[in-house]
């Protein structure tokens, strides 16, 4: 016998289309399993309700808290209180709305006059503008560079609109300047650089704030921040009076060439601690350093006698009056009694 050709039922959906019998089929299904959902859901919240009633009701407790937190009588009573504090929340929201609202009007304005000055009132105590302004006015267009001080880098470029960086220095520390490379956009150029030190050709202002701004003016600046100085292990533990043998190798990621003289540009090996200043020995290392090539050098270092504490130690280059923070990696050194 020959079996009857299965038959498969068109529909017509409402916008002309014909719908398979197998659609109709999945949308039966997705029905059939929202139903099953929703008869789940209710099922289970309502053991969870019983649940919850059941325990109430045999814990020791209940008629204490049915007395106390579902009283008519109780609800009647305390009922003014709660819309006299609902009425005192009202109030002190209002007022500190209003409050609020002039507060932050009146921020808003002194922010304002602080920034675009339209009424010209000084809110200047140290005179930080007309101080800035001489040095910008001392670099003449060129970029000011400072020794350590990163609020003043910051505090020039806000009063003045131009541009300054931050040395990072090991006398003083670190900062986000570190991570910037103003310095290498300023390589080559002509700069101002703040000194500390008695360096020969300085020159000296006088600012309004009653400071001394010391610079020397130099017509291609040379930066050594990332001049990379790798090193053979050092001891954890020293004494004074022990001789370290230091064996270095100096990267040069930069396009200029370091005669290193062990005086105008130097290697120096640092012992910081944030207790006491910091200490920096130069190191009689010689040579010629290349544009992007290395340079190796060693020498022996006799530990001096500091305090016996743990210091951060590491090695530094000073292209002077251009000193850095550390050229590459430190150590902890303990260094004993």
């Amino acid at each position: 016998m020959t079996a009857a050709p299965t038959e498969t039922r068109q529909h017509n959906a409402p916008d002309g289309h014909e719908v398979s019998q197998v659609e109709l089929e999945r949308r039966q299904y997705r029905v059939h399993q929202q139903i099953q959902s929703t008869i789940t859901s209710l099922i289970s919240t309502i053991v969870f309700v019983v649940v919850i009633v059941i325990g109430l009701k045999l814990s020791p407790g209940w008629p204490r808290v049915k007395e106390t937190f579902f009283s008519g009588e109780y609800f009647v009573k305390s009922f003014p209180h709660v819309l006299d504090g609902l009425w005192l929340n009202i109030r002190v929201l209002l007022v500190a709305v209003v409050g609020v609202a002039i507060l932050s009007t009146l921020i808003a304005l002194v922010r304002i006059e602080m920034i675009f000055n339209p009424l010209g009132l000084k809110f200047e105590v140290f005179d930080n503008r007309a101080s800035y302004n001489e040095i910008a006015a001392a670099a003449d267009g060129r970029p000011v560079i400072f020794d350590g001080s990163y609020t003043d880098a910051a505090k020039y470029g806000f009063y003045t609109g131009r541009t300054a960086y931050a040395q990072p220095s090991i006398r003083y520390r670190t900062s986000q300047y570190e991570l910037k490379d103003d310095d290498d956009r300023m390589a080559g150029k002509p700069a101002i650089l703040q000194v500390w030190d008695s360096v020969p050709g300085k020159r000296r202002l006088k600012l309004s704030n009653g400071k001394r701004f010391e610079y020397i003016e130099t017509e291609h600046f040379t930066p050594v921040r990332r001049i990379d100085v790798a090193y053979d292990a050092l001891p954890g533990q020293v004494a004074a009076g022990d001789t370290l043998h230091l064996r270095l190798t100096l990267h040069n990621p930069y396009p200029y060439e370091y005669r290193i003289d062990g005086d105008s540009v130097s290697v120096s090996i640092v012992w910081r601690n944030r207790s006491e200043p910091t200490h920096r020995y130069k190191l009689p290392i010689t040579g010629t350093l290349p544009p992007h090539g290395e340079m190796q050098g060693s020498a022996d270092f006799v530990v001096p006698a500091l305090t016996p504490r743990t210091f951060q130690v590491g090695f530094t280059i000073a292209n002077l009056p251009v000193t850095s923070w550390f050229n590459g990696k430190t150590v902890k050194i303990n260094l004993k009694k």
